[in-house]
């Protein structure tokens, strides 16, 4: 989460960039801290682009079977609620705050219709692999999904989500670099 942000922003904030001119707003699913919501946020904004923050902000949701419920316990990176970052971004008018554990009926509800970015550090495999399923199709041409906690060939957690999703959907990554992995839409 957060450590993975300051050990490399630039390559977040480089992959952001290529999506400047792509319609579609900016999404972080798996917010924490905020970190990189923020700058996104300040992106989002000389991009005139939405920018949506995607969370329980009451930490992570139950681990299933494919999760290791001890690096990944319920409720860790619980940050109480998101009434303080709505505070720091009330004056915002491209700021999107939703709340609430990651389903498909909560994401249909944040009526997103295009994405021109979206990074997803959920973690965990199940809200891994819905937030997966719901943002491609909303992806545009050229928007870009990055994932963060990727470890290729680990079938546990949030990499197990997205190796089974590149097999389903027969798409492959744009790149790789430590524990990112990201897509690019095309044709």
């Amino acid at each position: 989460m957060t450590s993975g942000y300051t050990n490399n922003p630039k390559l977040l904030l480089d992959l952001l960039q290529e999506t400047r001119m792509v319609k579609g707003a900016l999404v972080e699913a798996g917010v924490w801290e905020a970190d990189k919501y923020l700058h996104f946020l300040t992106i989002a904004e000389q991009f005139d682009k939405k920018c949506y923050a995607i969370d329980s902000f009451k930490g992570l949701s139950k681990p299933g079977k494919y999760d290791n419920e001890k690096i990944y316990p319920t409720g860790r990176f619980n940050v109480g609620g998101a009434d303080w970052l709505r505070a720091i971004t009330m004056h915002r008018k491209h700021a999107r705050i939703c709340e609430g554990f990651i389903t498909a009926k909560f994401l249909k509800a944040t009526r997103i219709r295009k994405i021109s970015f979206i990074h997803v550090d959920l973690d965990i495999y199940t809200p891994t692999k819905i937030v997966f399923e719901w943002a491609w199709p909303r992806l545009t041409f050229d928007g870009i999904m990055v994932c963060h906690d990727y470890k290729k060939g680990n079938m546990k957690n949030c990499s197990r989500a997205v190796e089974e999703w590149m097999q389903k959907h027969g798409v492959k990554e744009e790149g790789v670099k430590n524990t990112w992995i990201w897509f690019k839409k095309g044709l």
